[in-house]
């Protein structure tokens, strides 16, 4: 049985860097089978671009700002509950 990658990237305020970092991790030549973004609580057209642009990617929508640490916890939380390597 192989194993389930997923990729977590924190964002706040992110919609000029986010499509560089994302791109690079779809045109990976091993695929991830999740990538997963947390949103944290960005002010900016971060979440109109996830949505537009990347709506096949997981977006965790924080509702207010937990830090670098806090919205890696929580992605990291999430992929664990769905069986992530």
């Amino acid at each position: 049985m192989g194993s389930s990658v997923a990729s977590v990237t924190t964002a706040y305020n992110g919609a000029h860097t986010l499509p560089r970092h994302l791109d690079a991790l779809l045109e990976q030549r091993r695929p991830l089978q999740e990538i997963i973004v947390v949103d944290n609580a960005s002010t900016d057209e971060t979440g109109s671009l996830l949505a537009a642009r990347y709506p096949d990617l997981t977006v965790l929508r924080m509702p207010e700002n937990l830090g670098t640490g806090g919205a890696l916890a929580a992605g990291l939380a999430y992929a664990t509950d769905r069986k992530h390597d």
